[in-house]
């Protein structure tokens, strides 16, 4: 799997200690992020589903953009 990004890859140079720096902040801010929609989904009822929904759709499409970004670079 030699184009894989994120937490698939295995080579070492995803261990260098500037890219942890780099992706950490990342991490704690989209589980911050989704802690926020799962607490508003909850208590908004009228359309807690929708906001669920949308915002895993939006990340899916954030998600794709960049892996295929990253296939186009030939990273």
């Amino acid at each position: 799997m030699a184009s894989a990004t994120g937490i698939l890859t295995s080579s070492t140079e995803s261990m260098d200690p500037q890219v942890a720096r780099r992706t950490w902040p990342r991490w704690i801010g989209l589980g911050v992020l989704m802690v926020v929609v799962a607490v508003t989904a909850v208590l908004w009822d009228d359309a807690g589903a929708r906001l669920v929904l949308g915002t895993a759709g939006l990340f899916l499409v954030v998600r794709g953009a960049l892996l295929l970004r990253g296939a186009g670079s030939g990273a």
